[in-house]
């Protein structure tokens, strides 16, 4: 099994490798006067599209650290708790935005068009009680383990 101490290492270097492109891109629009506008009027109408607003530092270096935190964690074990199956009800292929490879049928039962080559964080969704953000939705639950083995079946009354 793959060290974990080698794995942050390598996605702390992916963090800053795009926070280091990200600042490069955003120096250079700086630097260009081509992209600077004295109103939101003026840059709508050279532009055909409404201009978005860019995400602040602290929100890039907050995302990027979110998708390293699901990164690691999908190389996580699923917990042994762990019942039920997919329901496809989609909800979970929607957080925190609606995955591109996310397909509804004639049903209105979701599919993901590569599930076969889907990434381990879809593969292990939910992988703890804690990481299920659709609990209500979800066709998954969680168990206690250590009650499993202790739990007797129930005995039918004699009756007439």
């Amino acid at each position: 099994m793959i060290d974990l101490v080698v794995i942050e290492l390598v996605v702390i270097k992916l963090v800053v490798i795009k926070l280091v492109n990200l600042v490069h891109t955003l120096s250079a629009t700086d630097r260009n006067p081509s992209h600077r506008t004295s109103s939101p009027l003026e840059c709508q109408s050279m532009h055909a599209t409404p201009p978005q607003r860019r995400p602040s530092p602290l929100e890039v270096v907050t995302g990027l650290g979110r998708k390293a935190q699901r990164f690691v964690t999908s190389l996580m074990p699923v917990d042994a708790g762990r019942r039920g199956d997919c329901n496809r009800c989609g909800e979970c292929c929607k957080l925190p935005y609606p995955c591109p490879f996310l397909r509804f049928d004639t049903e209105g039962l979701s599919r993901c068009a590569v599930y076969h080559a889907r990434p381990p964080s879809c593969r292990k969704y939910p992988r703890t009680s804690s990481e299920n953000l659709t609990p209500a939705t979800c066709g998954y639950y969680f168990v206690n383990v250590a009650d499993i083995g202790r739990a007797q079946p129930a005995t039918e009354q004699a009756g007439g």
